[in-house]
């Protein structure tokens, strides 16, 4: 929403990448979707704004099954997307089912994250790795890539930053995740987020997401126990 100022770069992204583009403005006031829309990406559009979930949703409806791996990225390319081959190489190489871009292990230029953004994303980070065991350093980063078959049997139901839902719904499917540092970029435009508002709700979040989660992960490996030691009948 509202990044006219990054559409050049995200014409550019499309020259570069080899795969379809597509991109969703979620209900822009400014020349956002006039702009985009002059670039090789194939455009939808929210009449009014419905948050980065939905969005995603909107792009996931269009998509079905029509992708083997999906990569999301944020418009405002804070993390540039000449990175995505990085991701999708990891996943079809058939090392991981997603993969996280980490701002927090790759170079960071000057002003690219506040201190206290770091400090909270350390904060986020820690609470998802006490919960699943998975070694994220980066819950919040605006590019990751799934295999679609993790992706395809996830609904997306929060309509605003979905990141912690996914986290826990793919983990809760046993998906093997890793991540990969990748270059942050300050960001052209101001940023959405508020610190004590969306921080608060971010907590909130893991907190939700974990316990919607832990029983579906827990009955998968229980019926993947009984798979496992299920016998076939002799014959004759």
């Amino acid at each position: 929403m509202n990044i006219e100022k990054a559409v050049a770069d995200v014409e550019e992204a499309c020259k570069s990448l080899r795969h379809n583009v597509i991109v969703v403005d979620d209900g822009s006031l400014d020349a956002t979707f006039s702009l985009a829309s002059r670039t090789s990406a194939t455009v939808l559009r929210h009449e009014r704004n419905m948050g980065k979930g939905a969005a995603l949703r909107t792009a996931l409806n269009a998509l079905r099954n029509q992708y083997d791996i999906l990569v999301i990225q944020d418009a405002d390319l804070t993390i540039p997307a000449k990175q995505i081959p990085l991701l999708v190489e990891r996943i079809w190489s058939g090392d991981s089912d997603v993969v996280y871009a980490t701002r927090m292990k790759g170079k960071m230029d000057a002003g690219a994250m506040p201190r206290y953004r770091k400090l909270g994303n350390k904060l986020f980070a820690s609470m998802v790795r006490v919960l699943t065991g998975e070694s994220l350093s980066d819950t919040l980063s605006g590019q990751k890539a799934f295999n679609a078959k993790i992706l395809e049997n996830i609904t997306i139901e929060t309509d605003s930053w979905p990141d912690f839902e996914l986290i826990f719904k793919a983990w809760a499917m046993r998906s093997r995740a890793s991540e990969i540092p990748v270059h942050y970029l300050p960001r052209k435009g101001r940023s959405k987020m508020k610190i004590f508002r969306h921080g608060s709700w971010f907590i909130w979040q893991i907190i939700k997401w974990y316990r919607k989660t832990v029983f579906l992960r827990i009955g998968l490996r229980r019926s993947q126990e009984v798979l496992s030691t299920a016998r076939l009948p002799d014959i004759g």
